[in-house]
């Protein structure tokens, strides 16, 4: 749920500025939020989205990660939302051995139209409150879930990933995800009940009002805050912003602009002057820190790395940003440039999250791979390798040998391991290439094949790399150059068939060989032989190449 409330906070580039009302009359889901919470974060959802340099993010938003996870939860989709309101309460019944700050959230729902209550408890599988407990009454471990009534008349739900949900109203939902709390579904209080009973006014008061009124605004109980986070407090550079009594703020939308103002209260003049000092130390820390992450972004992915140049605008915008003192207030103000260089960032946004997405999922499998590589190594004392016959005839892919290890056991005992590849009997077991090997959102060609491949040594080459060509099998211990210095297999840039022994060539007096950005410009991840994963620039020097590659040459690797 985590990734659903740093969207929202993604959310904040956007919004609309509106004068305030006085009087303000909250709306039902602002109006049920406690205003001694811990902290408060409203989103105009529909606002934002409709804002007409939001198309580049709304074409992100359909695909991202927090819009399949909202739909994996409760069933709807971020277009479908009003408002998005997140609530920060201190954890419910904490645990007196917990080290860390673990607070909950409940977030609200408002629907752009009445809900179909029924749709929500059939589709997601929801269990009413009642039913939850009856069945847990006579449920032992094992047995298999009952299939829940689909009634959509309980005060409340649960369901699976430790959902919590509440109907409010017509038009929102009340959602909160108890994972830490899972196994006591049952017993759990509702998310109203969590909310407790709202007291008239509170440190929240001022940022739950902006929020009629402004697309974005959040406020901050930073004394309860404090006290909730004991078990993992702030840095003692940072502690003067926590003598604040609260802070609120909201963002104002020009057609080209988001203009974001900043207030921290504070009880005395001492404490705001030391906050104002602070702020501005924290303001130059977070330019200087993320300055260096865009460098080490640019220089792995290249200039026009779309996180490095989004970094760069949100550290010229917080370096822009002034921060004043005013009586007891400490008052923070900036502007983001939502024009042309902005909108063309958010252009690229669509493209960029599926190759992230395919980043993320090769690197995943590649992980698989290497823990399966450990576990195979520590099994049978020997890294896997390729198989031949006594005449030297190419059976199996180290790949096959894996298969135990990867889950696959059926799979491997369907081989016959004195056979090649193409055999009758194992060419048939090519179309059922295991996901792991699979590169994400590329079709090679030919059927099961894959671009995971390790390195052979070429005809006629005496190298001393990883050898998978199955004579002299090889120990973790023979690699002195180091495990994390040694590249097992890579993204490659050409596939093969997954079962067949065909790895990349290496003759480190021939050519060595070449490389393609599959998710990166000129980048390809390798998974080194410790288990970790790297991303290498398709144009790294051969010396540096081979020396990856070898195991025992003694080089010093020191350009990646």
């Amino acid at each position: 749920m985590s990734r659903i409330a740093v969207v929202g906070l993604f959310l904040v580039g956007f919004c609309c500025s509106a004068r305030a009302a006085d009087p303000v009359k909250l709306p039902k889901e602002l109006a049920i939020v406690p205003t001694n919470a811990l902290l408060v974060a409203s989103f105009q959802v529909k606002t934002i989205l409709d804002h007409p340099n939001a198309k580049g993010f709304r074409e992100w938003l359909a695909n991202s990660p927090p819009e399949k996870e909202l739909k994996e939860l409760i069933g709807i989709k971020f277009e479908e939302i009003e408002r998005l309101t997140a609530v920060l309460l201190p954890d419910y019944k904490p645990d007196a051995r917990q080290r860390r700050f673990e607070p909950e959230s409940v977030f609200l729902f408002t629907m752009r139209k009445p809900i179909d209550r029924g749709a929500i408890v059939k589709d997601n599988q929801l269990f009413g409150n009642e039913e939850a407990k009856e069945f847990s009454k006579n449920f032992k471990p094992g047995d298999k879930r009952p299939v829940p009534s689909g009634k959509a008349d309980a005060a409340h739900y649960v369901g699976k990933h430790g959902r919590v949900l509440e109907f409010v109203g017509d038009r929102t939902i009340a959602l909160w995800v108890a994972e830490r709390h899972e196994r006591n579904l049952e017993t759990l209080p509702r998310p109203l009940e969590l909310l407790g009973t709202k007291i008239e006014t509170g440190p929240l008061s001022e940022g739950i009002a902006m929020a009629v009124e402004y697309p974005v605004a959040f406020a901050v109980n930073v004394p309860a805050l404090k006290t909730a986070s004991e078990r993992d407090p702030p840095p003692d550079e940072f502690l003067p912003l926590f003598k604040a009594d609260h802070v609120a703020g909201y963002i104002h939308l020009k057609p080209n602009a988001a203009e974001m103002k900043l207030t921290a209260k504070f009880a005395g003049m001492q404490w705001a002057t030391d906050g104002e000092e602070t702020a501005q130390k924290l303001k130059e820390l977070i330019g200087f820190s993320l300055s260096e992450d865009v460098n080490r972004m640019k220089k792995r992915e290249g200039n026009d790395s779309l996180m490095a140049n989004f970094l760069a605008l949100f550290i010229r915008t917080a370096r822009e940003s002034t921060v004043k003192r005013a009586g007891n207030d400490v008052v923070v103000q900036a502007k983001l440039d939502l024009g042309a260089e902005t909108q063309a960032l958010f252009a690229k946004l669509p493209v960029a999250v599926t190759e992230s997405a395919g980043r993320v999922t090769s690197g995943n499998n590649l992980k698989q791979i290497g823990l399966a590589v450990h576990t195979y190594h520590d099994t049978n004392n020997a890294l896997p390798a390729n198989t031949f016959d006594k005449a030297g005839k190419p059976l199996l892919s180290w790949r096959v040998q894996l298969l135990p290890m990867l889950e696959e056991v059926e799979l491997y005992k369907q081989f016959k391991f004195d056979e090649p590849w193409d055999s009758d009997n194992n060419k048939k077991l090519i179309a059922k290439i295991p996901a792991v090997y699979k590169l994400p959102g590329v079709q090679p060609k030919e059927m099961g094949a894959t671009y995971y491949r390790s390195f052979a040594s070429a005809k006629g080459a005496k190298v001393n790399a990883i050898m998978i060509d199955g004579a002299g099998r090889r120990t973790f211990s023979f690699i002195t150059d180091g495990l994390s210095n040694t590249i097992f297999c890579v993204e490659a840039a050409e596939p093969c068939v997954w079962t067949k022994p065909d790895d990349l060539a290496f003759d480190p007096e021939g050519k060595l060989p070449t490389f393609a950005g599959h998710f990166m410009k000129d980048r390809f991840q390798v998974l080194l032989c410790d288990g970790s994963i790297n991303s290498l620039s398709t144009k790294l020097k051969d010396a540096t190449l081979k020396a990856y590659i070898t195991v025992n040459g003694g080089e010093v690797i020191n350009d990646r």
